[in-house]
């Protein structure tokens, strides 16, 4: 009666493991999601840029039109580049707790024009 007993209980045990194994998977979860807006200007792309003597035609093919331009008292000009980086993630356990995160990370390059639309500086900064 008492190995009766134990078979049982290892059975049983047995079953449950397997069972918990089984639906591990469907009792926590996690997603990530990444998305990206304006126009992202590389270092390397902002490495081709000459001051005096990269024009504004190459600016625009390069990196297409900014995201704002402002004029200077001079007759040159600041183009903005902007862009935005979204990592969303979340996740679950047991569909009993549930949490999610947003990061923002935002960066803008600048290229400076004179009067002629030749480049005098540029530079990248995070807001």
């Amino acid at each position: 009666m008492r190995l009766n007993s134990i078979a049982r209980n290892m059975t049983l045990t047995g079953v449950a493991t397997g069972a918990l194994l089984v639906l591990g998977g469907c009792l926590v979860g996690s997603r990530k999601s990444v998305s990206n807006e304006g126009n992202q200007v590389t270092s390397a792309t902002l490495n081709q840029i000459e001051s005096g003597k990269t024009r504004r035609d190459w600016v625009v093919a390069a990196m297409g039109e900014p995201t704002s331009k402002a004029a200077l008292d001079d007759g040159g000009e600041i183009w903005k580049y902007t862009h935005t980086r979204k990592e969303m993630s979340s996740g679950f356990v047991l569909f009993i707790f549930a949490g999610s995160t947003v990061e923002s990370k935002t960066g803008a390059t600048y290229v400076e024009f004179d009067n002629a639309g030749t480049v005098r500086k540029s530079w990248q900064a995070t807001e």
